[in-house]
């Protein structure tokens, strides 16, 4: 009877290893280390809960523009609001983006990190080309929290998917119309 030790590899993606590192200089510095979706984040909006955003600039001289563990640092992100933003979206009086020019996509915020859990900012799922994209089974976007889920259902929504599947469990998303049969 031999006992023999055996040790296993395990290999995490960046994104997991990101959240586990605590400070932006304990990231390296390299081409990798920076993929061109970590520029696609979400920002908070007292009216519509999350937006869509790019990051245009930090006041932060850290390796990453979303993450910061300075409670004063600040990012500012240009809205990139999908295209049918004003035609396909509940817009309440007291918004601003309602009102604002024709050219949304154009709108600059500066936000603070310290108003976001862990001073990060939430990554968008997008493609290569930075298009978000849409998830039939909510477990298998890279990113999920409250602002992708919501986009998540929001585009399904959109080209009429009322169901959408978080693993196990199916949400349902009443279209408002009246659905044929598939029986």
């Amino acid at each position: 009877n031999t006992n023999k030790a055996h040790s296993y590899q395990i290999k995490m993606p960046y994104e997991v290893i990101n959240h586990l590192v605590t400070t932006d200089k304990d990231i390296p510095k390299t081409k990798s280390s920076q993929p061109k979706h970590r520029k696609y984040v979400f920002v908070h909006d007292k009216v519509y809960s999350w937006l869509p955003a790019t990051v245009v600039s930090s006041s932060s001289d850290s390796a990453s523009a979303i993450t910061s563990d300075d409670a004063n640092a600040t990012v500012t992100v240009r809205l990139r609001l999908p295209s049918d933003w004003k035609e396909n979206t509940y817009h309440p009086p007291r918004s601003t983006l309602a009102r604002s020019s024709s050219n949304n996509n154009s709108l600059m915020r500066t936000v603070n990190l310290k108003d976001y859990p862990d001073f990060h900012l939430p990554f968008q799922n997008v493609d290569a080309n930075g298009i978000l994209e849409e998830q039939a089974d909510i477990a298998n976007m890279k990113y999920v929290h409250e602002a992708s889920v919501l986009y998540n259902l929001r585009e399904r929504h959109k080209k009429g998917l009322p169901y959408t599947r978080v693993g196990k469990i199916i949400v349902a998303m009443n279209p408002y119309e009246v659905r044929k049969s598939r029986s």
